[in-house]
């Protein structure tokens, strides 16, 4: 888990920021963006057993599913800072972003970046929803990231072919992601 809500379903059951969740349900879960999906189609209130991976060991976890406040869902597509723009736009690699809060900043104790709140098509390079992209390398140059306006510029500035390097916060990691360019535009 990237983060867990404090008070929420996930940390009364004992999720920590940084398990891997396995199973839901009795349903593998192969890759971040399956996870919401088989969340969604379990009713709240029902108990249900995860499965987590947790530094090298499995763990067996229940979970009460709990109910997302109707405001809260509403205020997820809203424009950021009054731009004429929708806040949750993919760039050019299908990355939805986000600007991280300065709570979030304070936690992850970084001074920008931005967050990845989902993936669109087909997944480039190992990078995934939750993850805090820090800086971008192309072409031998690193650019620290400080709002997603300013990544999103960066790569539609970039020619379709550069490969670039992504410097990523996952949980309490810092794992790199190389996506090829891609010839074909």
């Amino acid at each position: 888990m990237n983060a867990v809500e404090k008070g929420g379903p996930a940390e009364k059951a004992g999720v920590q920021t940084g398990d891997i969740i396995i199973r839901f349900d009795g349903k593998d879960v192969s890759g971040s963006n399956d996870l919401p999906r088989i969340v969604a189609a379990t009713r709240p209130g029902s108990t249900v057993s995860v499965q987590v991976w947790r530094k090298g060991a499995g763990r067996d976890l229940s979970v009460t599913v709990g109910e997302i406040p109707e405001e809260r869902v509403a205020g997820r597509g809203e424009p950021s800072k009054g731009g004429d723009k929708p806040a949750l736009a993919a760039n050019r690699l299908g990355l939805v972003v986000s600007d991280l809060s300065a709570d979030k900043k304070r936690e992850l104790k970084v001074q920008g970046g931005v967050q990845i709140e989902e993936v669109r098509g087909t997944p480039r390079g190992d990078v995934r929803q939750g993850d805090v992209v820090l800086a971008l390398t192309a072409k031998g140059v690193t650019t620290e990231l400080i709002s997603a306006e300013q990544f999103n510029k960066l790569l539609s500035q970039m020619d379709k072919g550069t490969t670039l390097t992504l410097q990523i916060r996952r949980g309490e990691a810092n794992v790199f992601a190389t996506i090829k360019g891609d010839a074909s535009g």
